[in-house]
């Protein structure tokens, strides 16, 4: 009966760990879009009406990457 509950265990944490990658993986794909953005907004003549909308591009990005993350680790089909 141990056994088995050892290895629950293991499955869970690396089914954790699956899911923490991904999450981490979206954190710097936001990150890294958002210095780009925030560079470009302080070298050029770029309006601050632009913000909104590019937030929302690069969360949708970064939601997209890790969707493709997910799929590609359990090979499951789209669902949202």
């Amino acid at each position: 009966m141990k056994e088995i509950s050892e290895t629950r265990n293991i499955v869970q944490n690396s089914s954790f760990i699956k899911i923490l990658k991904g999450i981490i993986i979206s954190c710097i794909i936001t990150f890294v879009l958002l210095f780009i953005f925030a560079t470009v907004l302080t070298y050029t003549n770029v309006g601050e009406n632009t913000i909104v909308p590019v937030i929302i591009a690069i969360t949708g990005v970064s939601i997209l990457a890790r969707k493709f993350y997910d799929n590609k680790l359990y090979k499951e089909k789209w669902t949202f």
